[in-house]
């Protein structure tokens, strides 16, 4: 695995980790920080659980000596920082939301950057398909 991919996944949970725990711990205190009301405590707290699963993933990618170790981590970070970002930015262009929107949208941006990049380049094994393959068997 190579370097910056490593610290990438390490970025990825001190960044997930911290949202996580803030949606999970004091979803008032994000709604206040974001301008964002009416928030339903439930769903945001809900979100954070999910967001420290991720935060999680990441720890053991960063943790992990190989890039087949951490090949499904990578395929789940793309899809979901691709997807996050397609939807903040719709988000931000359909509805009135408030301007601190652009603060997850530009880390998800970002993120999703970064480990599409780091996807589209990885080293495949002898005799696998070229590019991504999201999983799937080469259709030989």
């Amino acid at each position: 695995m190579s370097r910056g991919l490593k610290y990438t996944f390490f970025a990825h949970m001190l960044a997930a980790l911290a949202f996580g725990l803030l949606f999970l711990i004091s979803p008032d205190l994000y709604a206040r920080i974001a301008n964002y009301s009416p928030i339903d405590p439930i769903i945001t707290r809900s979100l954070g659980v999910a967001v420290l699963g991720l935060a999680f993933s990441s720890w053991l990618a960063f943790r992990a000596a190989t890039a087949d170790e951490i090949r499904i981590i990578l395929e789940t970070e793309v899809f979901y920082t691709v997807l996050m970002t397609a939807t903040l930015t719709l988000i931000m262009v359909f509805t009135p939301a408030p301007v601190f929107t652009l603060v997850p949208l530009t880390v998800h941006l970002l993120f999703a950057i970064a480990f599409v990049y780091y996807f589209v380049t990885a080293p495949r094994a002898a005799g696998a398909s070229h590019g991504p393959t999201l999983g799937m068997p080469s259709p030989r």
